[in-house]
């Protein structure tokens, strides 16, 4: 026992500078915990994570800013910026009231929808152009990146405190869940935990569950061995498994908000309501089983690899 703790404390010494994050973020976890004993209550945690999700997804692009010796200060106010844009298009009917003309046998429900679309790609492409902006002043007039994002910030800041009068735009109604759920009416909760029966976004029992799991986890496996096989044409294989994640999604989240991921379910399931947990061994045998069964099947229906040697 004294032997492997020496191996495991040496790993975690040499990878001191790695782990220190970590152990910060661990310590402040556990020092809130303590402090806020509600902290760790599903409400809470529920509130917290939505938040901390729009960090995570600005903080995935800038870990490739970082990586390539850069550095963007812009960020969190172009996010802001894009926010207020998405807020004033949806609160003044910038984009419904036209649609409204153009479709007036549109109903109410699909008018919602792609209002909600139209919105999203609209803030995207605003997204896009400002980065495009700084990437072109950086790339090809050569200005250090400090500089124009630094600029940027202060231009997005207050373009969005010019736009709002420095307050807060509200008073939407309750469609305007339908950008983040996709219906309206939606009522936040469950973390869209995997599910069947009565917890099931079309109502799917068990048994249709635990096939779709199978199955959609057995496809996606086969698609992921075929592309990524040394005889199959190099470099289309994100593609194809990117489009593929999009099919079985698009098929899959109706009957059980699919999961693929036994780790996804997992971690839903611990902080939704207890139906999440004892509904959760499914998630975890389909996906294996779908699997498996895949593994098994591929390489009669490829054949062998030829030999290296």
């Amino acid at each position: 026992m004294p032997k492997i703790l020496n191996i495991l404390l040496g790993l975690f010494t040499r990878n001191l500078r790695s782990n220190i994050l970590i152990m910060a973020l661990v310590a402040i976890w556990i020092g809130f915990g303590i402090a806020t004993p509600t902290f760790w209550s599903a409400d809470n945690v529920q509130n917290v994570l939505p938040q901390m999700a729009i960090i995570a997804i600005m903080a995935c692009g800038m870990v490739f800013v970082i990586v390539t010796g850069g550095i963007d200060l812009s960020v969190g106010f172009g996010a802001g910026f894009v926010s207020v844009v998405a807020a004033a298009l949806l609160y003044f009917g910038v984009i419904d009231g036209p649609l409204q003309s153009l479709f007036p046998t549109l109903a109410s429900a699909r008018l919602e929808l792609v209002t909600m679309l139209i919105t999203v790609i609209l803030c995207m492409g605003l997204g896009l152009l400002m980065g495009l902006f700084q990437g072109y002043i950086i790339a090809r007039l050569s200005v250090p990146p400090f500089i124009v994002t630094l600029g940027t910030m202060s231009i997005a800041r207050g373009a969005a405190l010019l736009f709002t009068e420095g307050r807060p735009v509200s008073g939407f109604d309750a469609s305007f869940r339908v950008l983040a759920t996709g219906r309206a009416g939606f009522v936040p909760g469950g973390f869209a935990s995997n599910d069947y029966g009565d917890h099931s976004p079309g109502g799917y029992s068990l048994l249709a569950g635990f096939c779709a799991e199978t199955v959609f986890a057995f496809f996606f496996l086969l698609i992921i061995l075929g592309t990524t096989d040394s005889r199959a044409p190099q470099g289309f294989a994100p593609l194809a498994i990117g489009l593929a994640v999009a099919l079985i999604n698009w098929a899959g989240i109706p009957v059980t908000n699919l999961s693929l991921n036994p780790a996804r379910s997992t971690g839903t399931a611990v902080f939704a309501d207890g139906w999440a947990l004892q509904q959760l061994w499914l998630f975890w045998v389909a996906p294996i089983l779908g699997g498996a069964v895949a593994g098994v099947v591929y390489p009669f229906l490829a054949g062998s690899p030829p030999s290296m040697w």
